[in-house]
């Protein structure tokens, strides 16, 4: 071969590599400049820190845009074990000393060395120390710890567990709630919110300092139609002393024609919550406040007449009235509560088309769909004839207060039953509207029947079962309820009231259930009615 081939060979090879080796590093600049993103936030992530804010990433509001989430400030010392070790050499010894000294003051077993040197000195590993806020305010006297940084977060409270607005917040951890519910809903939206953080940058010399704090402006919230201002009110109401001898009290206010739930509180949000039925297999009896329902579709139906005469006899084993109520007409056998009496209409009426009526209302169903809300029930008669006493009489059938609402409320809407409601809308954090919610209404009874029934409840209070809801400052109308059961051959008895009022020319709905009254001395109208009457009668002066 010669050397001029050679030659030839040689200068193609050399050119060849240099082609590639030029291919080479013009791939790797590619590389560079696509992942320049990731490169520097890997690099930068070594002297930056974020913290959360709070525990959870969306808010609920009341009708104002107020949070009605409760929070608990707790406070964090935060100390990078590496960093702390490398350039605390020269920090000043009594600084050191006296960081250390606070926190083994404020808990024994914050040794800082014994810890630190107990642990993997990896420069992005964070060790939490949780303080109070004492502690926090010492520890932001001592100034030139490197390695460390102190914040504070909000906790929301969730120690009464059965409030609503900690049964709303249970759709973030809960995933055993159910597909349909409203916390379902819920945690659908809001899982794509952004938590709010603060973020610590650390310099050169070790000083690791709060940068800036972001808060995402497009996260959804939850806007509630509850108002704050009533809610506390019957709240405090509830948990007056003078109430303190009841086991559980619930209420449940609603702007009737809307559907809005304003107010929905309990005596005791440590226990299942009484409104939701939440602590039994289907709701509590309605006793004698399931009357208007059986009257009304007696009405509907015409079956029956509120001028129809019907006799109490109490001279019979079967009796269900202890006093004799005489020969008196349908409307006040109502007014009186006539247990004998209605035995007698709901005979006449038959179950199927009172049980119709009251589930054209919304009874014996899920309300507000919260997962430990209760659907309600009934026994069936035997027969359509006998069959038919105790159940129309509102024994035999469990449904809840939240249901019972409807009662009074389709009522004073003339017929007109409107679901209630308790998420009004979706809201970003400058309370603009993102998703709203739409209500149901439907024509449950006529007008001609809402009137009358209207007519007789307003004489319940006026002369009736609930004398004790006569109010000197505000019109009340609505129907007591006294119920017996038995659990473990022990007799238990529970409170009831549903009515209707006008503040400020708005139409309101109530309902008020007192949980395991005194079975002999007490009733619906000497326990409830009351706590009606007091909660109204606030409401008329703070609106």
């Amino acid at each position: 071969m010669s050397l001029i081939t050679t030659k030839k060979r040689i200068y193609l090879i050399f050119t060849l590599f240099f082609i590639i080796f030029l291919l080479l590093i013009y791939k790797l600049k590619l590389i560079a400049m696509d992942n320049s993103t990731i490169y520097t936030s890997e690099a930068e992530s070594q002297y930056t820190y974020g913290e959360k804010l709070s525990d959870i990433n969306y808010d609920i509001l009341d009708c104002k845009g107020r949070s009605l989430i409760k929070f608990i400030d707790k406070f964090n010392c935060v100390i990078i074990p590496a960093t702390y070790r490398m350039f605390n050499a020269d920090t000043d010894r009594e600084t050191l000393l006296k960081f250390q000294y606070i926190l083994k003051t404020y808990n024994k077993d914050y040794d800082v060395d014994n810890v630190i040197n107990n642990k993997n000195s990896s420069t992005n590993q964070k060790l939490y120390f949780s303080i109070d806020e004492d502690t926090y305010n010492k520890l932001k006297a001592v100034d030139g710890v490197k390695g460390t940084y102190l914040y504070k977060y909000e906790q929301s409270d969730q120690s009464e567990a059965y409030n609503i607005i900690t049964l709303l917040l249970s759709s973030k951890k809960d995933t055993s709630i159910g597909t349909g519910s409203l916390q379902n809903e819920i945690k659908e939206n809001v899982k794509n919110n952004t938590p709010g953080t603060e973020n610590f940058t650390k310099s050169n010399d070790g000083i690791i300092s709060l940068d800036k704090i972001d808060k995402s402006k497009k996260n959804m919230n939850v806007k509630l139609t509850v108002d704050k201002d009533i809610n506390d009110e019957i709240k405090s109401i509830l948990t007056e002393d003078k109430y303190s001898g009841f086991e559980q009290v619930g209420a449940v206010l609603m702007e009737s024609s809307t559907g809005k739930i304003k107010a929905i509180a309990q005596r005791d949000d440590t226990l299942p919550n009484v409104n939701l039925g939440s602590s039994t297999i289907n709701g509590y009896y309605p006793g004698s406040i399931f009357k208007v329902i059986v009257e009304e579709a007696g009405l509907e139906e015409g079956k029956i007449s509120t001028d129809q005469i019907f006799t109490c006899n109490t001279n019979t084993a079967s009796s269900l009235c202890q006093e004799n109520h005489g020969t008196i007409p349908v409307s006040d056998a109502l007014v009186d509560s006539c247990n004998n009496i209605f035995a007698q209409v709901g005979n006449i009426v038959g179950y199927k088309n009172f049980i119709a009526n009251a589930e054209n209302q919304g009874i014996f169903n899920r309300v507000l769909n919260i997962n430990t809300e209760v659907k309600g029930d009934y026994v069936k008669p035997i027969d359509n004839a006998g069959g038919s006493r105790l159940i129309s009489i509102g024994q035999n059938m469990q449904i809840t207060p939240l249901q019972a609402i409807s009662i009074p409320n389709t009522v004073v809407n003339e017929g007109i039953y409107v679901k209630p409601y308790i998420v009004d809308a979706y809201v970003d954090d400058s309370n603009n509207q993102i998703l709203t919610k739409d209500n149901k209404t439907n024509r449950a009874i006529s007008k001609t029947t809402a009137d009358k029934l209207k007519t007789q409840m307003l004489d319940v209070v006026k002369k009736g079962t609930a004398i004790q809801a006569i109010s000197d400052q505000i019109i009340i109308g609505g129907k007591t309820g006294t119920t017996e059961r038995n659990e473990n051959n022990k007799k238990y008895s529970d409170g009831w009231f549903v009515g209707f009022f006008t503040v400020k020319n708005i139409n309101y709905s109530m309902v008020v259930f007192v949980k395991n009254i005194d079975v002999v001395t007490e009733s619906g109208g000497s326990t409830a009615t009351p706590i009606f009457k007091e909660i109204v009668e606030k409401l008329n002066s703070i609106l």
